[in-house]
C-alpha cells in the first residue's frame, strides 16, 4: 500500500498526538484549558444546566495538599489545578467551588512534565515560598 507525503505526515502526526500525552504527563492536563464545554469543563452541579456564572478559568487537575509542616491558614485546604489566560494556577479547592478565583498561586511547568510552584512569580511583602510555609523572613531580611 502506497502512501504520498501528506497522507504520510497525517499519519505521523496522529500517532505524535496520541503518545506525547503519555510522554509529557502536563500535555495531558492542558488539552484544553480554555474551553467551557468537554471533560475539562470542571465540576458542574447538574450537567443538564449551564451555570449561572461563567468562569474565567478551566480545572485542569487536583492538586495534592501540601506537607502537615508547612501548612498555614493560606494553604491548609486542597487545592485544585486551573489554568486562565497567563497561566496555570493552584487555586484553593473551597474558593473553586464558590466560584471565586483569588487568592491564586502561579505554577509553572517543568522540562520534564511535572507541576510545581513557580518560586519566580510576584508575591507582595515576601517571597511566595515563604508565604506558603509561614516563614514570613525574605531572603533580603535575613
Amino acid at each position: 500500500m502506497e502512501m504520498n507525503r501528506s497522507g504520510f505526515l497525517k499519519k505521523i502526526l496522529g500517532e505524535a498526538l496520541q503518545v506525547l500525552p503519555h510522554v509529557v504527563p502536563a500535555l495531558n492536563l492542558i488539552q484544553a484549558p480554555f474551553s467551557n464545554v468537554g471533560p475539562l469543563a470542571g465540576p458542574q452541579a447538574n450537567a443538564g444546566e449551564a451555570e449561572e456564572r461563567p468562569r474565567p478559568w478551566q480545572e485542569v487537575g487536583g492538586w495534592a495538599d501540601f506537607p502537615p509542616g508547612t501548612q498555614t491558614p493560606v494553604n491548609q485546604g486542597q487545592h485544585i489545578v486551573v489554568a486562565f489566560e497567563r497561566g496555570l494556577y493552584a487555586l484553593d479547592s473551597d474558593l473553586f467551588h464558590k466560584g471565586e478565583a483569588f487568592p491564586r498561586r502561579p505554577l509553572r511547568i517543568e522540562p520534564h512534565g511535572q507541576i510545581s510552584l513557580n518560586q519566580q512569580a510576584f508575591w507582595p511583602g515576601k517571597d511566595y515560598l515563604s508565604h506558603l510555609t509561614g516563614n514570613r523572613n525574605t531572603e533580603e531580611e535575613t
